[in-house]
């Protein structure tokens, strides 16, 4: 039987990345994803958002890279594969839990300003006239 683990995602981040190493130096992060299903309910004519909770790990320099640009509140497409964690609680009765494995993760939406950034502030050299475009 033929099968393809393929997931693609996109939603914003729940709780700030945790980074780990491992003995072997390796790095792992995880963070929580959270994605809307809109939809209208047709009784009231309101939009409905329901959101849907997933717990995303990434690994190596792109972990490292996640925990320096994104955040608890920002977007995030994340590429990956479905995984089963399975283990025994402390009460002895067996667990489970669905999580994506990311492949990779874009960041959605661009850096936030910080608070005290001025926007009008002069370009200086780095601006480029619209009559020095050569097209």
């Amino acid at each position: 039987m033929a099968s393809y683990n393929k997931v693609v995602l996109m939603g914003n981040l729940t709780r700030d990345i945790e980074i780990k190493t491992l003995d072997n130096g390796t790095v792992v992060g995880e963070f929580g994803l959270a994605v809307n299903e809109s939809y209208t309910d047709k009784r009231t004519g309101e939009k409905v958002d329901t959101p849907v909770y997933v717990d995303v790990t990434v690994w190596g320099k792109q972990a490292e890279v996640c925990s320096q640009y994104i955040s608890k509140g920002s977007g995030a497409m994340v590429d990956g594969k479905l995984k089963l964690d399975v283990w025994q609680g402390d009460d002895g009765n067996n667990r489970q839990k669905l999580r994506v494995v990311a492949n990779q993760v874009v960041f959605v939406g661009g850096k936030q300003e910080p608070a005290d950034a001025d926007v009008n502030q002069d370009p200086g050299d780095d601006y480029l006239d619209s009559e020095e475009i050569p097209f």
